[in-house]
């Protein structure tokens, strides 16, 4: 099984353009065991994972990598200053199917752990299984890692047909509260139309009296030729001596 999972897991993660190195694959392999077991309460792989390097690690990974018949030479690269990955650039892999091996739904999970961190910055892989797995948890280096811890994953149970059926009173009541609901919504929609139409007139009388200075002199500065359409804001004071005069 976890040969054909490795393989799986290196396709799947190049198939994304993305560069596995040991590090990735050894998390990647402890979070599907992690969920597995919290799904059946035991790891999918036999693999004994200890408290090691960054943080989870099975000594038998390095060996069974070993053993595979897949070319996968690997590449020194510069990672995080000095950190060196490992990255496999393999000139060749079979197509693996592990639907024989895991159900249709252990299948979509291990799919969406691999989709989920395949291209993840790996100092964010790190701290997730580090500080965010329960087997971690208190975990003392060199010691193996205690899956117990694991919460048991719990599934919604569903009501048979017969015990979902509403009593005559129970629907008679849901469906006068959605009478309720759906007038009321339609009172509502109606008062936002009508303060939509509404013009609120404004109580700024400051800025009221700067409009009308603005409109008079803006009017006072038009060309003589032309006329002017409405009545032009003056003075009462100058209205009156205009009137007397």
């Amino acid at each position: 099984m976890l040969r054909e999972l490795i393989r799986y897991i290196v396709i799947k993660v190049l198939d994304q353009e993305g560069m596995l190195g040991t590090t990735r694959l050894v998390k990647l392999l402890y979070l599907i065991d992690v969920e597995y077991y919290r799904r059946h309460r035991k790891p999918l792989t036999d693999l004994k994972w200890l408290f090691y390097r960054y943080g989870p690690y099975a000594f038998e990974v390095p060996d069974v990598l070993h053993s595979l018949d897949l070319d996968l030479p690997q590449d020194e690269v510069a990672f995080g200053g000095r950190r060196v990955a490992h990255i496999f650039r393999p000139s060749y892999l079979p197509e693996v199917n592990i639907e024989g091996l895991v159900s249709t739904s252990d299948n979509m999970l291990i799919d969406k752990l691999i989709d989920e961190w395949a291209l993840e910055d790996l100092n964010r892989l790190l701290s997730h299984v580090y500080f965010d797995t329960e087997p971690m948890r208190g975990a003392r280096v060199g010691q193996a890692l205690d899956f117990s811890t694991i919460p048991e994953l719990t599934f919604t149970k569903y009501l048979p047909e017969d015990k979902l059926k509403l009593t005559d009173a129970e629907t008679t009541y849901f469906k006068t509260k959605l009478t309720e609901y759906k007038q009321r919504q339609t009172e509502l929609r109606k008062l936002a139309e009508r303060q939509c139409q509404q013009v609120h007139a404004s109580v700024d009388h400051a800025y009221d009296e700067a409009l009308k200075q603005m409109e008079q002199e803006e009017r006072i500065n038009l060309p003589i030729h032309l006329q002017v359409v409405g009545p032009i804001l003056e003075d009462s004071s100058a209205s009156e001596t205009s009137e007397h005069g």
